[in-house]
């Protein structure tokens, strides 16, 4: 069964890079990087603080999961 952990490692690496290549050649490709170190640009104020309330709570929403998921294991 030791395999069967290998071979998710193998493949969660490989989405990885894939992911990253697929980002790398879409900033490459368009020559241009649409953010900064302070994120996209919004219209308001309002809209960013939206914006960050909304990725907040899809954090809050997946984490339970992360805790079902270990118990699984053990």
């Amino acid at each position: 069964m030791a395999w069967l952990s290998v071979v998710a490692a193998i493949m969660s690496f490989a989405y990885s890079t894939i992911g990253l290549g697929l980002g790398l050649a879409k900033t490459i490709g368009d020559g241009t990087v649409k953010g900064n170190i302070a994120g996209v640009a919004m219209a308001t104020p309002m809209q960013k603080v939206w914006r960050v309330a909304q990725a907040i709570g899809d954090i809050a929403f997946a984490y339970p999961y992360t805790i079902v998921l270990l118990e699984i294991q053990i």
